[in-house]
């Protein structure tokens, strides 16, 4: 099994009370892992404690067998070079247009030829199909097609990981629907490897191959996701008639 992320005994807390207690779990290369539970469980802390927004006060997160030096600038940015992150709110700036903010990793980095920006920007945006609204602003954009242009931000330096918090929040079933097949798309086609917090059980039976249950800041499961179905678990399983 090719793991590509570890947690390792990772405990996190704010203002000294603990949110996430001594979890232990790993994301499986090219593979899809929902993180879920209920409001307050600390899914969205785990993405932001990776991404280094939150500092642990336990344990580790390893990152191709080397443990992640957040307090290393040169370390951090070569680990932010290998990442995509898709925001709950898709979080487009609205003073450009959706070209240029699906180009501006690509931008910030000063290494990348204009014309290979346009070639790249112009695959993802077909990719994602909003090739025709690259010229569009965030405000004439509808929220699914946010969502889809913010999902080709994240693959735009084609990341070995990408993080979703809640990306069908706000949308309607169809449209919602459509954004779990296009992050299908993108682990069968491209290989990706996503965590995707959520806590909308039509795209977890969708999208799943493996699970990480929450249960007040503790692992309550982990593994395969057709094995979380069949558990014999109170707590998953009223979850899931809930």
């Amino acid at each position: 099994m090719n793991k590509l992320l570890k947690l390792k005994n990772l405990s996190v807390g704010y203002n000294r009370e603990i949110v996430l207690k001594n979890l232990n779990f790993f994301i499986e290369k090219k593979k899809i892992t929902v993180i879920l539970g209920k409001s307050g469980s600390g899914k969205s802390t785990i993405l932001k404690t990776i991404i280094g927004l939150i500092p642990s006060i336990t344990g580790e997160i390893v990152f191709f067998d080397k443990i992640i030096d957040y307090y290393s600038e040169k370390e951090l940015s070569k680990f932010y070079n290998k990442i995509g992150v898709l925001f709950q709110n898709g979080a487009l700036l609205n003073s450009m247009n959706l070209f240029d903010n699906i180009a501006l990793p690509m931008r910030m980095r000063f290494e990348y030829e204009e014309q290979e920006i346009k070639e790249r920007v112009s695959t993802k945006l077909d990719q994602v199909g909003l090739l025709k609204f690259a010229e569009k602003y965030p405000a004439e954009l509808s929220g699914g097609m946010k969502k889809r242009g913010a999902l080709a931000r994240a693959m735009i330096l084609e990341p070995e990981l990408i993080l979703c918090d809640e990306p069908s929040a706000g949308l309607d079933p169809v449209t919602a629907s459509e954004l779990d097949d296009l992050m299908k798309k993108m682990r069968d086609e491209l290989g990706a490897t996503l965590i995707v917090v959520t806590h909308e059980l039509r795209s977890i039976n969708t999208i799943a191959d493996n699970a990480l249950v929450l249960n007040e800041g503790k692992a309550e499961f982990f593994g395969k996701y057709d094995d979380m179905k069949n558990s014999n678990n109170e707590f998953i399983n009223k979850f899931l008639r809930s």
